[in-house]
């Protein structure tokens, strides 16, 4: 009888090991990006960000193959800066560059590189949460209503 206690223990514990080996990556992948998260990989799976702050801001997202898309909207006061950019080798193109006040301004792009860098300066002097909120992914399967050429 205490063979049997312990042996069903047991199979419980590989049971949920086995589980959590499985799920653990889908577990993973429903982690919200937040102001402490500087690098990212997309996926084809659609990956969220947020981050409310007062201090400056970036995040690198990186793909294993050219296109990421990317939908956000951003908040800033007077004297912040926000620039969208790429990354190719030693060259780096800016997609887009705000100054200044804007109150969730959005941001919507298929950006075809592998690298794409969002950061933000604040300016100290202006009271308030700056944010920077939205999803990235790999490819691009939204439907897009508008094109703008990059």
């Amino acid at each position: 009888m205490r063979t049997k206690v312990l042996s069903d223990a047991g199979s419980m514990i590989f049971y949920l090991t086995v589980v959590l080996a499985v799920c653990g990556q889908g577990l993973a992948s429903w982690h919200k990006l937040n102001c402490l998260d500087h690098e990212a990989n997309a996926t084809q799976d659609i990956q969220h960000f947020a981050c409310t702050t007062n201090d400056s801001y970036s995040l690198t997202i990186n793909s294993p193959n050219p296109g990421i898309f990317i939908n956000m909207k951003v908040t800033m006061f007077p004297g912040d800066s926000f620039v969208l950019s790429t990354v190719s080798g030693n060259d780096t193109r800016t997609l887009v560059s705000l100054d200044g006040e804007h109150q969730a301004y959005s941001v919507v792009y298929f950006i075809p590189a592998e690298i794409v860098t969002i950061s933000a300066n604040v300016t100290k002097n202006s009271k308030g949460d700056r944010t920077f909120t939205g999803y990235f992914q790999e490819g691009c399967n939204a439907n897009l209503t508008t094109t703008t050429p990059v």
